[in-house]
């Protein structure tokens, strides 16, 4: 640096020499530079040692700064590029305020670059200048232990914009520990600041609404006592009536001056969480119920140094969620019930638990008793079904009773609920331990009907709720839509079995019908009557629990019986007490009589009998008029039964016609072609031959070879053509034993030639034991001759047709048969065709000439020959065909 100034000294030396040459005119630029005068001399050595200083002091001045600058990046790792990855605002001066460090934080937020503000003062450049004083004046005196770890200020950017920013200074001290440099990191909180003068300006303008906000609010102190109070506080709980503590504390801890741990405030003050409780204290002449809240109350150091308590009324509140929550377990009781009612259980099985479910309701004591009376088979008494808690000594001692007789009568004889308050001895349903002596008593009713009652024990002093008495009430209902829906589904279940159950024939059927009413309508005994118009009397054809002597008796009841006829489909229920007394065997009370109808007219009676008094229900109703309705359909089948078996015997006589007719109709389209192509030619071809060989007699032996078999297939041809017309001719049928393997070569003999035509393969599989049938050959090969010409026309050029012979011993008929399956290629029949096959006349075939006999005719001969037929097919796969003969005998 000081070479530097000798340089700049030496150049402003000539170029003073040479101005004062051409500008002032003295002397030459020689003389000027070497010789000047004394005054210029002294004019230059001046401004050569200002020069040569000024040199020295930047050097030294670079020097420093460059000292410092190493010491800052190296010794204190405060380099720019460290300084830079700090997000918040960060920069370092010296003890005076001059700017060291700028990092790109404060450059974004001052607006100003680091060139900028290089070693110049902070305090000058962004601090207001009343502030900017002061803060010169502290930097002339503060020192490491004096310096403040944090403050606030306001600052001036660029834009003369006020920011107010929160500074956390780090101080860095040389070896001597004395204060060297100040880093200061800065964040920007004029937001907060705004929306602290906010909430200040709102602190007095809302005080008011604090104070009637319709809710309390207390600040309390580290020592529970009461630091401040609004005016809803103050009118709640006024200074004589409780301490000056908090009031949650003083009612958890009763009235303790230390820190309880249980109420909010305490709980708050430990561990500076909120927290809420509900408290029921004695306010304003009347028991209250409030929930109070407390939040902790945090200086800026973070300690807690207090808790917020509000204070808000929930007696309303809090006596509706009580009402709430006794209908929600309410309706969780009855939604239990309803739940396990749809169970795969009977009745018996729900109303065993039942009881169990109704004492879990919680305002109801589990020492509490429950039992369930429902009506029998008698009308208007009531039985024990079911009870719960009673131990061996407390059972019920009576257990059947009528209505009208006792509370419980009582309730289901005027269909409401009973209450009372103490057991009479002898005059209430006894139990015969006498420490309960309260109870309700609620009538079980459907559809106006009661069904029976619920007889609940309470604990000694319970007092009738009026909201208990709804709940149960609404557990009766429920149960009487339970006990209704079960027995209705008891009876559909019995119902839908017998119907699933019926076979084909209709007396069976009837005999089922008249057993399921029985057991339904719990009949003594129950029959159904058919009754014959020309003779005016009926005959049995179905009974129920009907012994011996039982039967004898129905002559005694014709009286009733037609009187039921003529009531022209009325039920009728009618006393016969009297008609009883005159027979020896037994007594019966009540006839219940349903007439039966088939097409048009009656012509049965279904008739039940009971020793006992009987009342007839509307379901029982239906259901007699369902049952009567089958068994009128049974009846109609038994006259149609009569009537089809008359016309199967005359279709039988029509069936040989039919098969002679098809056999005529499907070879007579093909005989008459092969007669016309084939026996021609087959006898110009054997005139031929016999030519040849007369012509021929001395050829060699080759040739006659050739001749002999050309000869003899002839003749093999001739033999098929024959056996074709000799099978479509009429015959008598004969039963023989027949080989399957036989019938089958012998029938593909007659469609040789058919298949030879469209270049069909047949793929035969035998199986290896030898089987036989009982049949009418021609009968058999006739419908091996329509299924295998069937396969022929389904499947196109070139395709195969499987035939295939098997033995089973069981699964198609009850007894070993031979199978013959017919498989082939084609495109298979459609599921709306398939179900039409048999039916006669329906072909496929029409642009064929197909008559629609072959199928159902084939039907007819198997089923002729003690088999089945059966056709399997699926669209676009293909057709199996089977034939299934039993195996003959020996």
């Amino acid at each position: 640096m000081l070479l530097f100034g000798f340089v700049i000294s030496l150049i402003y030396w000539i170029f003073s020499a040479l101005s004062d040459m051409l500008i002032f005119g003295q002397g030459t630029f020689f003389e000027n530079l070497t010789a000047p005068s004394s005054q210029e001399l002294i004019h230059r050595l001046s401004v050569v040692l200002v020069l040569i200083i000024s040199s020295g002091y930047f050097r030294y001045f670079i020097g420093k700064r460059q000292v410092i600058e190493n010491e800052l990046d190296q010794e204190y790792c405060l380099s720019p590029i460290a300084l830079n990855r700090i997000g918040a605002m960060t920069f370092v001066f010296d003890p005076t305020g001059k700017i060291l460090r700028f990092n790109q934080a404060c450059e974004k937020i001052t607006g100003y670059t680091f060139g900028e503000v290089r070693n110049k003062s902070f305090w000058k450049l962004f601090l207001e200048p009343d502030t900017a004083e002061l803060m010169r004046e502290r930097l002339n005196w503060i020192s490491s232990k004096s310096f403040p770890r944090e403050y606030e200020n306001i600052w001036l950017v660029r834009n003369r914009q006020r920011i107010f920013i929160k500074w956390h200074n780090t101080m860095v001290l040389d070896k001597e520990s004395k204060l060297k440099y100040i880093v200061s990191v800065g964040t920007d909180i004029t937001e907060y600041q705004q929306k602290q003068n906010i909430f200040r300006g709102f602190n007095r303008q809302y005080q008011g609404l604090i104070d009637n906000i319709g809710i309390g609010i207390s600040v309390v102190s580290p020592d529970l006592s009461i630091a401040y109070k609004n005016r809803q506080y103050k009118e709640w709980f006024p200074k004589g009536d409780v301490s000056s503590q908090s009031v949650s504390h003083d009612i958890l801890s009763n009235f303790s001056s230390q820190n309880c741990g249980k109420c909010p405030s305490c709980k708050v003050l430990s561990d500076g969480v909120a927290h809420e409780a509900m408290i029921e204290v004695d306010a304003l002449g009347k028991r209250m119920v409030y929930k109070v809240s407390a939040s902790a109350v945090i200086d800026t150091e973070g300690k807690i140094v207090g808790a917020i308590e509000t204070i808000q009324d929930f007696t309303k509140i809090n006596h509706q969620e009580v009402e709430i929550r006794r209908s929600y377990l309410a309706q969780a009781v009855i939604n239990s019930l309803l739940r396990f009612s749809l169970e795969n259980i009977t009745l018996e099985g729900f109303l065993k638990c039942a009881p169990g479910i109704i004492v879990s309701t919680p305002w109801l004591s589990s020492k509490s008793k429950v039992a369930i009376y429902l009506v029998g088979d008698e009308p208007e008494v009531l039985v024990l079904r079911a009870q719960v808690n009673f131990s061996k000594e407390e059972i019920p001692g009576i257990k059947r009773f009528a209505f009208g007789e006792h509370i419980a009568g009582r309730a289901a004889q005027l269909a409401r609920p009973q209450f009372s308050a103490h057991i009479q001895e002898g005059n209430e349903i006894g139990i015969k331990n006498g420490g309960i002596n309260a109870h309700y008593c609620l009538p079980i009713i459907y559809s106006g009907a009661v069904l029976g009652v619920i007889d609940i024990y309470m604990e000694d002093g319970h007092i009738q709720s009026k909201q208990e008495e709804e709940f149960l009430s609404a557990i009766a209902n429920t149960l009487a839509g339970v006990i209704h829906r079960k027995e209705v589904e008891e009876r559909l279940g019995k119902t839908n079995d017998c119907f699933v159950s019926l076979g084909i024939d209709p007396v069976a059927n009837i005999q089922s019908f008249v057993a399921l009413s029985g057991e339904i309508l719990e009949v003594d005994t129950m029959f159904y009557q058919q009754f014959n118009p020309d003779t005016n009397s009926f005959e049995i054809l179905g009974e129920y629990n009907s012994s011996g002597s039982y039967k004898p008796l129905v002559k005694y009841y014709k009286s009733a019986c037609h009187e039921t006829m003529r009531a022209e489909g009325e039920i009728l229920v009618k006393d016969v007490s009297e008609i009883s007394q005159s027979t020896k065997n037994s007594k019966l009370h009540t006839f219940v009589g349903q007439a039966v109808r088939c097409g048009g007219s009656y012509v049965g009676l279904l008739s039940g009998f009971y020793r006992d008094y009987f009342r007839l229900r509307e379901d029982d109703r239906k259901f007699l008029g369902v049952i009567a309705s089958a068994i009128g359909v049974e009846e109609e089948r038994i006259k149609s039964k009569r009537h089809l078996d008359v016309a199967y015997d005359r279709l039988k006589e029509a069936q040989h016609e039919l098969v002679q007719s098809e056999k005529l109709a499907a070879l007579g389209r093909f005989s008459s072609g092969m007669a016309h192509e084939v026996k021609n030619p087959l006898g110009i071809i054997l005139g031929g031959i016999e030519f040849l060989e007369k012509k021929l007699v001395k050829a060699d032996k080759d040739e006659r070879l050739a001749i002999k078999k050309i000869k003899e297939s002839t003749l093999r041809a001739d033999s098929v053509v024959r056996n074709l017309l000799k099978f479509a001719m009429p015959s008598e049928i004969k039963t023989e034993k027949l080989n399957p393997v036989d019938l089958i070569n012998d029938t593909l003999t007659l469609v040789k030639y058919r298949i030879s035509l469209i270049n069909v393969k047949i793929d035969t599989d035998f199986t290896k034991e030898d089987i036989f049938v009982s049949g009418d050959k021609n009968q058999l090969q006739q419908v091996l001759f329509n299924l295998i010409m069937n396969a022929v026309d389904a499947v196109a050029k070139g395709s195969i047709i499987k035939i295939k012979t098997l033995k089973v011993s069981a699964g198609y008929l009850a007894y070993p048969a031979c199978v013959i399956e017919i498989n082939d290629t084609g495109q298979g029949i459609s599921e709306d065709n398939l179900s039409k096959l048999f039916e006669p006349f329906f072909t496929t075939k029409r642009d064929k000439k197909g008559t629609g006999l072959g199928l159902s005719i084939s039907k007819i001969i198997v089923e002729n020959h003690k088999g089945k037929l059966t056709i399997d097919s699926e669209f676009g796969k293909g057709t199996m065909a089977r034939v299934i003969l039993p195996i003959a005998a020996g």
